[in-house]
């Protein structure tokens, strides 16, 4: 991702298991290119020499003007950036897989939660109530659908909520709906953080 703005360059997604592949991004300026690499199985080479078993251009849908393409898991730092908006609220586009989706983040309240989580390796750990920020996401496909819905954060749809520590701005919760199990959440455990540049 280009820094600050979290605009997508490029990005593989490794499956493993029964279909093993590789599946590379690569975000030109006119389109997205897509390539799917598959183990061959009369060679032992690292996935990204693995030979390309299909190739695919991707148009862009129309976006807005001036529009950020970012990621989905980008969106837990895009939703630190709308609590420092005038307007509590900003839009990107996420791409999927195929799809491509409009998401509007906007501040929806605060909360207390339940913490319980390590920093900095484990020397540290955080414990008790916080106070968090929530963000609620409104998902909107843009541009002709294909497939299934791709839509998720963490593996989760729906209605999702990122809450964010409100002094740290650290993700501590995503909630929404899982496949199979309905509305749940998801607590951060772990986190390192980055010593912020001396002046």
């Amino acid at each position: 991702m280009t820094p600050g703005s979290g605009y997508l360059l490029q990005r593989n997604r490794l499956s493993s298991g029964k279909n093993t592949r590789l599946k590379e991004y690569r975000y030109a300026a006119e389109k997205l290119v897509r390539i799917r690499r598959e183990p061959n199985s009369s060679r032992d080479l690292p996935f990204a020499q693995w030979p390309v078993s299909s190739r695919r251009d991707i148009p862009y849908p129309a976006l807005e003007e001036g529009a950020v393409l970012t990621s989905m898991p980008a969106l837990l730092l895009a939703a630190g950036s709308v609590v420092e908006a005038p307007s509590h609220a900003a839009t990107v586009y996420v791409h999927g897989d195929q799809n491509f989706y409009r998401v509007r983040l906007s501040v929806v309240g605060e909360e207390q939660v339940e913490v319980d989580y390590s920093l900095v390796g484990g020397l540290q750990r955080m414990q008790g109530e916080r106070t968090a920020i929530v963000v609620g996401l409104q998902v909107d496909p843009v541009g002709t659908p294909r497939g299934d819905p791709e839509f998720s954060l963490l593996g989760l749809g729906g209605q999702v909520y990122i809450l964010l520590d409100k002094q740290s701005r650290l993700p501590l919760q995503v909630r929404g709906r899982a496949p199979r199990i309905g509305e749940t959440y998801i607590n951060l455990v772990a986190a390192d953080i980055c010593p912020t540049p001396q002046e």
